[in-house]
């Protein structure tokens, strides 16, 4: 078999486009159009009945969650449901499992697979980059923070059940020797004056978390991939998507990855204000955790430096390795000179 991560995008995805067709079996969905929506880590198809787009089939990048970690996310999605939060619904299969693992000739791994029903609307970042009015922008994110802040309140309430594990956003897991993400200083578009800097903001997030510290008031499961391409606009409606990176973190972190996006682009200004406006209006937030904002901000930079180093074989990771260690590098020289 030709090494499935020497491919192309197009070629992979076809490949797990058979997976996926396979995997309708277990939903009792034999028949069922097959289209592909994106391939980054995992991919993501999109599964239509009589020409109406009915489902979202996930297939697994192999071997990032286990099978108790996956099944723990779906547990905290259908809770946040519960909770009265807008996140798409787990379609269970025809024997109730939240999620199977199956194999395919066109794949090299074992894949997990799960269902969830399809979700009309558009990316935030597609419905606000471009748009002018202000009033208008200000009242999605006012509404983003406000999500937020509810999914954080479930969190902080909820008693997760027995078995229940994933990962931790945490201290270790952001700045240790083996973040969740990867190994962010070794890079390998990083050369010898940029890894210096790296490891320097490495060693001040750390030191700067520990300072900051946990409690039941700032850390909790988080989301932890807040990116606008998780946050899909509907009308007045927002739904928040994909908790592939679900973790225990802090929750300046969801509001970190979400702002970090934005910085010096379109209406950044706005966009912050009315985020923490948002999320103030549902949840208490205090002014010196916002000014703990730019250390989450970086957090997040250098996490992202490593999912682009582990990743290599993803199309995102080939398209943005130099110009992604040129702005986080920029970034952690303005956190270092505060």
């Amino acid at each position: 078999m030709t090494n499935f991560y020497t491919l192309t995008p197009d070629q992979q995805i076809a490949r797990l486009q058979e997976l996926a067709a396979k995997a309708l079996l277990h939903w009792d969905l034999p028949h069922a159009d097959v289209s592909p929506v994106e391939l980054r880590e995992n991919a993501v198809f999109k599964i239509s009945l009589d020409g109406t787009a009915k489902y979202a089939l996930r297939v697994h990048r192999h071997a990032y969650h286990s099978d108790a970690a996956l099944n723990s996310e779906l547990v905290w999605i259908r809770a946040l449901e519960q909770h009265g939060i807008d996140v798409p619904e787990v379609v269970p299969t025809t024997r109730g499992a939240l999620f199977i693992s199956l194999k395919s000739s066109g794949v090299p791994e074992p894949r997990q697979v799960d269902l969830f029903e399809w979700i009309e609307g558009q990316q935030l970042g597609e419905a606000t980059d471009n748009l002018n009015d202000d009033e208008a922008l200000a009242r999605i994110y006012v509404a983003v923070g406000e999500i937020t802040a509810r999914l954080h309140n479930q969190a902080a309430r909820w008693a997760p059940p027995t078995g229940f594990t994933r990962h931790r956003w945490d201290v270790e897991g952001l700045t240790g020797e083996k973040p969740v993400w990867g190994r962010f200083w070794e890079h390998p578009e990083l050369n010898r004056s940029e890894k210096a800097l790296i490891l320097l903001s490495r060693d001040r997030i750390r030191s700067d978390l520990i300072r900051f510290g946990v409690s039941d008031d700032n850390f909790s499961l988080i989301h932890s991939d807040l990116l606008p391409e998780n946050v899909l606009v509907q009308g007045d409606r927002l739904r928040v998507i994909d908790f592939d990176d679900t973790g225990f973190g802090w929750h300046l972190y969801d509001l970190a990855t979400t702002l970090a996006y934005y910085r010096g682009k379109h209406k950044d200004v706005l966009k912050r204000n009315a985020l923490i406006d948002g999320y103030q209006r549902i949840r208490e937030l205090r002014d010196e955790h916002i000014d703990h904002l730019d250390l989450f901000s970086l957090a997040r930079a250098l996490t992202t430096l490593g999912w682009l180093s582990t990743r290599a074989e993803t199309q995102n990771a080939r398209q943005t390795g130099k110009e992604a260690v040129k702005s986080i590098c920029e970034l952690a020289e303005a956190y270092l000179s505060h």
